[in-house]
């Protein structure tokens, strides 16, 4: 079965790096790294819910979360 594994590059509780140690277990999975995204990437913005979304109602098809690697984050002091 495909399996999406999805990460956020700021997770401090399951890193990107637990999520290739679990792809890395798994015979067909999709990996994707979200960058300025915490724990719950896929529910933190546009990209990720469609990423997710995408999956969902396609697993087999190539996925393209190339906007994973765009997210940014205004950050206020």
């Amino acid at each position: 079965m495909r399996t999406l594994v999805s990460s956020g590059r700021l997770d401090p509780i399951t890193p990107p790096s637990f999520g290739t140690i679990a792809a890395n277990t798994l015979s067909n999975s999709v990996v994707v790294v979200h960058e300025n995204s915490g724990h719950g990437a896929t529910l933190q913005s546009p990209c990720g819910g469609q990423n997710l979304a995408n999956f969902l109602s396609d697993p087999t098809s190539v996925q393209d979360t190339t906007c994973a690697a765009g997210i940014t984050t205004a950050y206020q002091v």
